[in-house]
């Protein structure tokens, strides 16, 4: 029985906190800077059945920013050779359609902060030719953009694993309120549900059950909490949700030719309200509590994700 192996980037000790108290972790292995946290989840029968299916998981806390999030996801690729590479975190959304408790699908993935300075000391705010899989280069006297084709401004996460990891998501929203449920067809393997963002003093709360769907996340080094920047980011690259990590480990993963998916819980929305924003500014909100919460319905999902990987997955 042949494991398959799944490596997973988390930004922070926080988020990666959620999963190690819903599984146990024994066994960790150095490479570089960074641990992997290792677990095997066995599917179908027990370890050594010949009816089993197994995946080995390999977690890696990789730091906040872009260029922590490329460098983990590089040596975790080079050192730990997984199949499939999973980002899993908290971000902020920027449309009205992600609520906090939320989960975010990274279907399309986008360095909206990247600028480039031209000839004319214009500041080029559409993604150009430097990132892998675009269609951006210079002219031969260097002189402006040319463009061949379809822009293609975003990177993308692995078709197969968006489409299963949204087959994962209704499977524990079916489950709401459930706690943990029976994986249908599994065996003795249960999975978490999705869970209504917790109370807690003073913190505002959304207005409804929480959701997953597909998004275009865009990635820089910043956090923007002013409306207008927000408003630019929409407009221009039509960004649903943002943070500092997803695009650059995807582009890591898609230069080793590894497939690549993240999965993001929503842990506010300044567009909607700006409580949220304001809450953690003053200091008033609990920033190790949000980033722990916000991340909760995410490995729900994760956890259901790799359930069906080894018989569902075609990469």
């Amino acid at each position: 029985m042949d494991d398959l192996r799944v490596g997973v980037v988390v930004p922070m000790v926080g988020e990666a906190s959620i999963l190690f108290e819903m599984r146990a972790f024994r066994d960790r292995r150095k490479i570089g800077m960074w641990e992997v946290h290792e677990r095997r989840e066995v599917f179908g029968g027990t370890l050594g059945d010949s009816t089993a299916r197994s995946v080995l998981l390999g977690v890696s806390i990789g730091g906040i920013g872009m260029a922590n999030a490329a460098m983990s996801t590089s040596a975790l690729i080079q050192y730990w050779r997984p199949d499939i590479v999973v980002l899993v975190g908290c971000a902020g959304a920027v449309s009205p359609d992600f609520l906090p408790g939320d989960v975010a699908i990274g279907r399309d993935l986008c360095y909206y902060a990247s600028y480039l300075t031209l000839p004319d000391g214009s500041v080029n705010l559409d993604i150009p030719g430097i990132r892998v899989h675009t269609d951006y280069s210079l002219t031969p006297d260097r002189s402006q953009y040319a463009v061949r084709g379809e822009r293609k401004r975003y990177l993308h996460s692995d078709p197969a694993l968006v489409s299963l990891a949204l087959e994962a998501a209704k499977d524990c929203q079916a489950a709401h309120g459930d706690g943990e449920c029976l994986a249908s067809g599994e065996g003795q393997r249960n999975f978490p549900a999705l869970t209504r963002w917790p109370e807690e003093s003073g913190w505002p709360s959304p207005f409804r059950d929480p959701i997953c769907a597909p998004a275009v996340i865009g990635t820089a080094d910043q956090i923007n909490s002013n409306a207008e920047a927000i408003r630019v980011i929409r407009e221009r690259f039509n960004v649903q949700v943002e943070d500092c990590e997803t695009t650059a480990s995807a582009h890591a993963a898609l230069a080793h030719k590894t497939p690549f998916i993240a999965i993001r819980g929503i842990s506010d929305n300044e567009m909607i309200n700006p409580a949220y924003g304001e809450f953690l500014r003053s200091g008033k909100g609990d920033l190790g509590w949000v980033e722990k919460e916000s991340t909760r319905n995410a490995w729900a999902v994760f956890l259901r994700l790799i359930q069906l990987l080894p018989t569902r997955y075609r990469g």
